[in-house]
């Protein structure tokens, strides 16, 4: 794994050159960030016993509760309901419902926006570039297999969701042990197969104000990868360096 450091958009060019062609980058605020996925940073050590969800022993059961309760309470919010496993996980990602998938971009400086784009975060920041053995395109074979696979499946989803095309977003998809073991991040040390290479790009968060006027430039805002009001609120707050 290597590691380089970024602080202009040129900078992330630069590095680009000395990539595979098909990679997959993910921006973190805080350098020190674990490759989870959102259900795996629930887990936490009290003295020698694992404390995953008061009540589980297990983490298919806990995301399936979670997943059901999710299915069952936003019907009325929907105008088109999801007909599979994966779109259900994947709308409930984007609404902030801890699951099993990890969002990467597939464009670098979608993934560089995310590494900078909140001015309360004043630690260094990073992106994440991960060159998967291969990856999935097949929806309905990606969904008969992740249940029972040990795993990460890379991912390239179709763009039928207007937040993925627009962030240009891929996942992927990690394995969920029958007990409560903790998940263990992309990049540890033999821990997933089939995974090839992760290394980080650091951002010094005295970088981070200057990239986000570069990226304002080149048109990379809240409004453009957050399709609708919210994400033109939040551009608009961060025009302002609001939080």
């Amino acid at each position: 794994m290597g590691e380089h450091i970024v602080t202009s958009a040129v900078d992330v060019l630069q590095v680009l050159e000395q990539l595979d062609d098909y990679v997959f980058f993910r921006g973190h605020g805080n350098a020190s960030w674990p490759l989870l996925p959102s259900i795996g940073r629930t887990y936490s050590i009290a003295g020698n016993e694992s404390l995953l969800v008061e009540g589980y022993e297990d983490w298919k059961t806990l995301e399936s509760d979670l997943l059901e309760r999710f299915c069952k309470y936003s019907l009325p919010f929907l105008q088109e309901r999801p007909s599979k496993k994966l779109e259900w996980l994947v709308l409930a990602q984007h609404h902030g419902l801890p699951t099993r998938l990890l969002d990467w971009n597939s464009n670098p400086l979608k993934a560089l926006f995310f590494a900078v784009e909140n001015p309360t975060q004043k630690t260094d920041g990073a992106v994440w570039a991960f060159a998967p053995d291969g990856w999935w395109t097949d929806l309905s074979k990606v969904e008969s297999e992740i249940d029972e696979s040990e795993y990460v499946y890379p991912w390239l989803p179709d763009h039928s969701n207007a937040r993925i095309a627009a962030q240009e977003g891929c996942f992927t998809i990690f394995p969920l042990p029958s007990n409560t073991r903790p998940l263990l991040p992309l990049n540890a040390a033999g821990a997933h197969k089939f995974v090839g290479f992760a290394e980080k790009w650091v951002i010094p968060a005295a970088s981070k104000a200057r990239l986000r006027i570069e990226l304002t430039k080149l048109g990379i805002t809240h409004q453009t990868l957050f399709p609708g009001l919210d994400g033109l609120a939040t551009r608009i707050r961060r025009d302002f360096d609001l939080p």
